[in-house]
This record gives C-alpha cells, structure tokens and sequence, in this order.
C-alpha cells in the first residue's frame, strides 16, 4: 500500500510539474500583449495579432484564455497576487526598517515584472487594477509611514481632511515614481529607490505636521484674544 500511495505522489508530481513549453509559449504570449497594450487600448487588440507576432496559431491562444479580456484578467491576477504574497502572514510593522523592508519587496517585484507593470499603469492600461494597487499601497505602507511619523493620533488622521487628501497625492506620487523609474531610470536599484520614496514620505509628513500645528497654535492664539 506504502508503495501504491508513493507512485501515485510521484504521478501526481509529475502531473503538476510545469511544462517548459508552456512556460515558454505563456511568457512569449505575455510579452506581445503587454507590448500591444503600450501601443493601443486593449479594445483594440486582437487574438490574430498577438498570436502573429509571436508565430503561433490562434488555436494555441485559446487553449490558455478564452479571449484577450480574458487574458488581461489573469496577467493583472496573477501580479496582484505576488503584491498580495509580500504582506501575506506578516505582522503589523513596528519599526520605520519594517516599512522599508516592505517597499524594498514591492520595488524588487516591479522590477521583475516591469514590463506588465508599465503597460498595466500606462495611458492603454486598466484603471480598476491602478485603484487595487493604490489601495494595497495605502493600507499596508504609507498608512503605518504616517502613522509612525505623526504627531497626531490615528483616529485624528482618519477624520481629517489635510491628512485625506495627503493621503491621495502620496499614492498618487508613488505610482507616477514606479512608472517614471521603470521606463526612464531603470539602472537604479530597488534598494536605491527605497531610500528616495522614504526622503520624500518623509518630508511630506513633516510638513503636514507643521501645518497642522501652525494652524493649533493660531487657534489658541485667537482664543486667547477673545
């Protein structure tokens, strides 16, 4: 019986082992879609020619996706779940280190993936997707940045509408650094990048903090007047 339950483990192994063509033929189908998209809306794009850019038939194309909207889905699937995989089981940070080491994973992983990356945050790419990476970013980095680096209590952060809209311009910053190192300044490391984003993070919430304590200190010197 030990024997029978080992070969069929071997079986099931080998079943699953992934097959290097279809590594190969998946990866080439990803580089032609993510080459279109940077030329034309994914509207646009049809099976023909991706599948005649890089030689193979249309029959191969739809043993993998049902059509390109398809394929789309899957490829946005898949980079959302590798973001998803650098903050799975991790407790909540507790140092300003941790947040970096956090962006230094998230900097690495676009690197290894900038070409999908650049097409999906590009002018052709998919707004819906933009939003999920800009929520993930939020609540899992630059929330815990201010709230290390504030002054104020993490309710008072919630409900007030300076820290909101920095909140907004800061994800909104980030994503535009991701594309600009991506596709002008790629020679420059992750590690390099960490530093820059945590500079400007910084200097951002410092001076959020000094206007909102400029504001405090001229409330109470009206106060004081009345």
């Amino acid at each position: 019986m030990a024997s029978i339950y080992g070969k069929n483990r071997r079986e099931h192994k080998r079943q699953h082992k992934p097959d290097r063509r279809v590594v190969k033929t998946k990866a080439a189908m990803r580089r032609a879609f993510t080459e279109l998209l940077n030329e034309k809306p994914v509207r646009d794009i049809r099976v023909k020619e991706l599948s005649e850019r890089i030689h193979i038939n249309r029959g191969t194309f739809y043993q993998y996706y049902r059509d390109i909207y398809d394929m789309q889905d899957h490829l946005e699937e898949e980079l959302y779940g590798k973001f998803s995989e650098i903050f799975k089981d991790r407790p909540a940070p507790e140092t300003f280190e941790d947040i970096q080491g956090r962006l230094l994973d998230i900097f690495t992983l676009l690197r290894q993936n900038a070409d999908l990356t650049l097409a999906l945050l590009g002018p052709n790419g998919d707004p819906k997707f933009v939003q999920s990476i800009q929520e993930m970013l939020r609540l899992r980095c630059i929330n815990d940045l201010i709230r290390f680096n504030s002054e104020h209590s993490a309710e008072e952060i919630s409900h007030d509408q300076l820290f909101n809209y920095s909140y907004a311009f800061i994800v909104s910053g980030c994503m535009g650094m991701m594309q600009k190192w991506l596709s002008e300044d790629p020679d420059k490391t992750p590690e390099e990048m960490v530093g820059i984003v945590s500079d400007i993070l910084l200097l951002g919430i410092q001076n959020i903090n000094a206007e909102k304590n400029q504001k405090k200190t001229t409330a109470r010197a009206e106060d004081l007047k009345i």
